[in-house]
């Protein structure tokens, strides 16, 4: 499992038999918290290297992530048994739901999932991918780290089929959509200049992002 950032790997390891979280402040891109839960069948003890188990990591997203914070998760291999077994799967849902996730229903001991949502985002996560039996999902999202940026959420608006969009603005300006592919795999892409979209998905219109000239 891996979490990168452009180009540096923030979190990278061998740890698939629960949930790896990382936590970043709004506009910080070193971490404020990196959390590895033991939710497989099998009880590890925490001195192998992770920070608890199923109520222990509730605990940490009802009550460590703070409001703004974007939170990335990933998860496998039954990561979600313990849950299930401990008859808390339900309360992990609502947790992810805060991050703005859609498809934490679907949610099964064996499958593979990521998140990347703030409780700022949560009408759509900024990304969500979900796979029902163990199959590798990955997701790359841009996130807005610059203080000097402006986000207006916008209303869901379901366009379907657009023909297409153009941004124009000095400095840099770009829409933000959540994208959901003809297989079901939903993405959230930025769209600035001249974009055309792809055949058999759709998107819905999240946001509008303004960065000022830096020279201005």
């Amino acid at each position: 499992m891996s979490i990168r950032l452009r180009d540096s790997i923030i979190l990278e390891n061998s740890f698939r038999q629960g949930l790896n979280i990382v936590v970043f402040a709004p506009y910080d891109t070193v971490p404020r918290a990196v959390r590895r839960y033991d939710t497989s069948p099998y009880a590890t003890p925490v001195e192998t290297g992770h920070n608890g188990y199923a109520r222990e990591c509730i605990r940490f997203l009802r009550d460590s992530v703070r409001r703004g914070d974007l939170l990335a998760m990933v998860a496998c291999d039954e990561s979600f048994t313990r849950f299930k077994r401990d008859t808390l799967l339900g309360e992990l849902v609502a947790q992810l739901k805060r991050f703005g996730a859609k498809l934490g229903d679907s949610l099964q001991p064996s499958s593979s999932y990521a998140l990347v949502g703030s409780t700022e985002t949560i009408r759509s996560p900024y990304a969500e991918m979900f796979a029902a039996n163990g199959a590798i999902v990955r997701s790359t999202v841009d996130l807005p780290f610059s203080a000097a940026s402006l986000q207006l959420p916008l209303p869901m608006l379901s366009v379907g089929g657009w023909k297409g969009a153009k941004i124009i603005g000095r400095g840099t300006s770009f829409v933000t959509a959540l994208r959901t592919s003809s297989a079901g795999a939903r993405d959230t892409i930025q769209i600035g200049g001249s974009w055309q979209p792809e055949n058999g998905s759709r998107y819905q219109l999240i946001g509008l992002s303004l960065l000022a000239d830096q020279s201005e």
